[in-house]
């Protein structure tokens, strides 16, 4: 078997053509290129995912029903409480909750401050200054010297990533 060395362009294409090429061969197992960290945050972490998804590789209908299906039961699940045998309970979060609790922190950053300390007020005004060209953050303390940064304009949080501080 041989392994393949692939550059990905913008959002993956290239990748996307080598992986349905190896597929048309036969090749079993498919190595996928490393990605830089700027190009994971501009993509997203579904960017390459999402594409190879579509392919359909090596999927059969049924197989790919059968997905669809507890997709869609995980969808209609809420949460449900489970009684453990020590006497504790058990939440289950179904993925449908799970992303919208998750989406109000997706522009997040969790901060982690080396050297002196500095007051909330002090670090909020500081990273307002560095980081807040386009709207407003928030910061929250969440102790032990780590800070919760919300942003408000996505692109605050792309800048914040790739070339602040």
């Amino acid at each position: 078997m041989e392994e393949m060395n692939v550059e990905t362009g913008k959002n993956g294409d290239d990748m996307v053509a080598e992986v349905g090429r190896a597929c048309e061969k036969g090749d079993e197992r498919v190595k996928a290129p490393m990605r830089s960290f700027a190009e994971t945050v501009k993509t997203g972490q579904r960017g390459l995912k999402g594409n190879l998804e579509n392919m359909d590789i090596g999927a059969d209908e049924g197989t790919q029903r059968n997905m669809e299906e507890s997709e869609e039961e995980d969808d209609a699940d809420d949460i449900t409480i489970q009684k453990m045998p020590n006497g504790m309970y058990n939440l289950v979060i179904g993925e449908r909750i799970k992303r919208e609790l998750r989406k109000e922190w997706w522009e997040s950053l969790i901060v982690k401050l080396l050297g002196r300390k500095i007051s909330l007020q002090a670090l909020k005004r500081r990273l307002e200054i560095m980081w807040g060209k386009r709207g407003s953050l928030e910061v929250i303390d969440l102790c032990n010297e780590y800070f919760l940064v919300r942003f408000f304009n996505s692109e605050d949080l792309d800048y914040a990533l790739m070339e602040g501080p």
